[in-house]
């Protein structure tokens, strides 16, 4: 095991990383704080994490990719990792290249929109903009309103969907939401 320090603004985390293994997304229920405990000194340089591309990523696991255009449960035409087409975007196939592009400029967009609406920047602005992506800005807005800001366990709340059996809405817990309210949780709080 390697032990690479992480310097971040608020302070310095050690991250155990095994030699294979890459940092690729802010994994961030292992970052622990010093808390005075000496660290390894090692020649290698501080990692510094970005937050952003890690979000991405986690989006790309999360959301998938399709090159062609499909209905997404809304009824939206959608392309991509989850793009839905705008008025004029005449996209039929992409590749994960372009799809990556057209994420990262939804993701700048919205989260502009989140630290101008809500004030907030860094990390929980990242993880307010991971919850939009799912819930969509106005479930975000909606969240918001009834308290997640103040009492972040909230986001633990959004691990459901509906689906209509026998023409009655059936609500059911998804792992994988749970999951992706768990990474944006633990991001917010971090």
């Amino acid at each position: 095991m390697l032990i690479v320090s992480i310097v971040i603004a608020a302070g310095t985390y050690s991250l155990r990383l095994s030699t294979t293994n890459q940092l690729t997304t802010p994994v961030v229920d292992t970052l622990k704080i010093n808390k005075g405990k000496p660290v390894k000194i090692t020649d290698e340089p501080p990692v510094m994490v970005n937050y952003i591309d890690s979000a991405v990523t986690h989006l790309k696991t999360f959301e998938g990719f399709r090159g062609k255009v499909y209905l997404d449960v809304d009824g939206s035409r959608t392309i991509g990792y989850g793009h839905h087409l705008l008025s004029g975007e005449t996209y039929a196939n992409i590749s994960e290249e372009v799809a990556t592009e057209i994420l990262m400029n939804d993701f700048n967009t919205r989260l502009t929109e989140v630290e101008e609406k809500y004030d907030m920047y860094g990390k929980k602005a990242i993880a307010l903009t991971l919850l939009g992506f799912n819930l969509g800005m106005g479930g975000l807005s909606r969240a918001v309103q009834s308290g997640l800001i103040k009492n972040p366990e909230k986001f633990l709340l959004y691990c459901h969907y509906k689906v209509r059996v026998n023409n009655t809405w059936v609500t059911h817990k998804s792992d994988r939401l749970f999951q992706r309210r768990t990474f944006e949780y633990n991001l917010f709080i971090n």
